[in-house]
């Protein structure tokens, strides 16, 4: 088994990431980790905000 991390901020990037990367893999299990930036630049400037980011884990083997 292998593990590979998948990072992005836009929703739509994210789902072609995730996509893409698993088209060709036997795919065991994918751990989403959605995180919230509160640290962020953004906050210092529009309290109130927080950056949202998409996050998973894919775990895999490859195809044969």
């Amino acid at each position: 088994m292998k593990v590979h991390y998948i990072h992005a901020t836009d929703p739509e990037e994210f789902d072609k990431n995730v996509n893409e990367f698993i088209k060709d893999k036997k795919v065991i299990d994918i751990k989403p980790y959605p995180m919230v930036d509160t640290n962020s630049d953004a906050n210092y400037t529009n309290p109130g905000f927080s950056l949202y980011y998409l996050d998973c884990v894919v775990m895999y083997e490859e195809e044969d």
